[in-house]
């Protein structure tokens, strides 16, 4: 093998050093411009908080009779000062802020938002659709409840339910089955936030309509249906479920007194979600007639439905502490004897 030439090695060295440091001027370049570019955008956004957030307070109060134009590339920042604003305030403020930004045309702005921005222009797009009622954002909105984002899909979900509740709950519970990675507490604050009027009728009719397998995750919802509506979905459960699960949901949300004959033969469930809920609930609904059922529930082998039998039964119109302690003096059972005894206590420390 020829050995290389010195000068070879050289001219070599000479060359790798002048293309590194040809790359260290372009990273600093490339940081500078970057930096310029964020200290240009903040002294912007700075600018335009100077100029609204005046005009945002006064709106709240009385629309500004002159309102500044809004460039599209400051449409961002604008949503997200005006998204901040609509959710601290209520009624007729939210109904001027609206005013103000149709005005300025940030519906139009929010949609093309939606359409083209970036993920977080398009999370402040939606919110700002949502607030603002924007019929003509449905189908981009709706599509966007399918996204694998699940940040994404859940922001459309709640812009749906802005816009228009009940369609958007009707809309919605069919993909609430199938989507398990949307978690059940958000979902039920959104739609707790949408309001009864609006989504008794499609929860209740989605419960009806639901696979056994789903009912568990579904269920749950009922609790924010009107209770003449729930009623009927709940007794139908009760009564013909055996899945541990729906029982325990459904007794969960139980709220009807004329369903107590079956809270009450549940109340002897072998499976102890039924019998703990059940307790729960005719500590609820419970009148003089479950005192016996109750009573005896307090020798139930789980410790927790003999607590839950054990409150129930203080919560009994008639039941006074006197009562509760003639129940523990008769009970055959020393634990039951024992839950009653430390129920009386935590009833006179409240």
């Amino acid at each position: 093998m020829n050995p290389v030439a010195p000068g070879v090695v050289a001219v070599a060295a000479l060359w790798a050093g002048r293309a590194l440091l040809a790359l260290v001027v372009i990273l600093i370049a490339w940081i500078l411009l970057q930096r310029g570019r964020y200290y240009r955008r903040h002294a912007r956004a700075e600018r335009l908080r100077a100029t609204w957030q005046p005009l945002l307070a006064e709106a709240i109060e009385e629309l500004p009779a002159v309102l500044p134009a809004v460039h599209a590339a400051d449409a961002y920042n604008f949503l997200l000062l005006w998204n901040y604003l609509q959710e601290s305030v209520r009624d007729v403020a939210t109904e001027r802020l609206n005013e103000l930004a149709c005005a300025i045309g940030m519906g139009d702005a929010s949609l093309r938002l939606v359409r083209e921005g970036r993920l977080q222009e398009r999370l402040v797009a939606l919110t700002a659709l949502g607030h603002l009622r924007e019929y003509r954002a449905w189908d981009d909105v709706e599509q966007l409840t399918l996204s694998d984002d699940v940040v994404l899909s859940l922001c459309a979900a709640k812009a749906l339910l802005r816009i228009d509740a009940g369609r958007a709950a009707a809309t919605l519970m069919p993909l609430i089955l199938r989507r398990r990675d949307w978690p059940p507490a958000l979902i039920a604050s959104m739609l707790e936030e949408a309001g009864p009027d609006a989504v008794s009728v499609p929860i209740a009719t989605a419960v009806s309509a639901a696979p056994p397998q789903h009912l568990p995750h579904i269920v749950r919802f009922l609790e924010l249906v009107h209770t003449e509506v729930a009623a009927p979905v709940v007794r139908l459960l009760l009564a013909t479920s055996d899945d541990a699960n729906v029982l325990a949901a459904c007794l969960r949300v139980c709220t009807d007194p004329d369903d107590l004959d079956i809270v009450r033969r549940l109340l002897d469930d072998p499976r102890q979600p039924v019998r703990l809920n059940a307790a729960i609930t005719l500590g609820r609904l419970g009148t003089d007639e479950d005192r016996a059922p109750l009573t005896r529930a307090l020798g139930d082998p789980e410790w927790w439905v003999r607590y839950r039998a054990a409150r129930a039964l203080a919560s009994l119109p008639t039941v006074d502490a006197a009562a509760l302690s003639e129940i523990a003096h008769r009970h055959p059972d020393r634990y039951a004897r024992d839950m009653v005894t430390q129920v009386i206590a935590e009833e006179a420390l409240s």
